[in-house]
């Protein structure tokens, strides 16, 4: 797949974190199905927008200041960091390699939604 979009569950913490982008596709809330024809006046209340796993590592970016990527080793394997402005966070694979860029992406994602989610639960 060109691109990689996020699953449900990611889609479904994005919103929670306030996710607001447009996206090309969108999941149902009630049957999780993946759909590409959405009005966007009913995104709101029916449907999870789906963005690409690199949409949501650049809304990460944008909005809350944190530079995530997935880097390559000189043996072909893939590791993920971040830093939050010129501090290096503790978002970083280096000692969990992976032999996809989307694995080593869609993990990062996860990551990420997890600080987020236990920071904003945390006050």
């Amino acid at each position: 797949m060109n691109t990689q979009l996020c699953s449900f569950e990611q889609a479904k913490r994005l919103k929670a974190l306030w996710f607001d982008w447009n996206c090309t596709a969108s999941y149902q809330k009630e049957t999780k199905e993946l759909t590409t024809q959405v009005e966007h006046s009913n995104t709101l209340y029916y449907y999870f927008c789906a963005p690409t796993v690199a949409l949501a590592l650049k809304w990460f970016r944008d909005t809350k200041k944190i530079m995530a990527a997935v880097g390559i080793d000189c043996n072909g394997k893939y590791s993920y960091h971040a830093t939050v402005g010129s501090i290096f966070s503790p978002f970083n694979s280096e000692n969990n390699f992976f032999d996809d860029y989307d694995l080593a992406e869609s993990t990062l994602l996860d990551e990420l939604l997890t600080e987020y989610e236990n920071k904003n639960s945390h006050g």
